[in-house]
């Protein structure tokens, strides 16, 4: 059964991935900044316009979930940092110099 897991959650991974790399792909030179929510929005778009699998997680489960892609995001060039207002959390994806 733990093997059957370990596929799925490796799949499930990739999928993301996959949608995550289209949107990457798609930035501009400046990076991205953002709530979760706007992080979430972008990502529904990017894998609705390219037809992709693959399961975005809403809310914070996006925030835990795009921490643990910052080897990810590393390999592909780009810098994850947060930031945080009295109102408000952002995220800043910004390319890596």
């Amino acid at each position: 059964m733990q093997a059957t897991q370990a596929r799925y959650r490796a799949a499930n991974a990739k999928a993301f991935r996959d949608v995550l790399y289209a949107w990457l792909d798609a930035l501009p030179t400046v990076g991205w900044e953002g709530t979760v929510v706007d992080l979430e929005a972008a990502l529904e778009d990017v894998k609705t316009k390219h037809r992709l699998r693959g399961c975005i997680p809403r809310g914070n489960g996006l925030g835990v979930r795009i921490r643990a892609e910052v080897p990810f995001l590393e390999v592909q060039g780009f810098v994850l940092s947060f930031h945080r207002s009295a109102k408000v959390r952002t995220l800043r994806l910004s390319r890596a110099n």
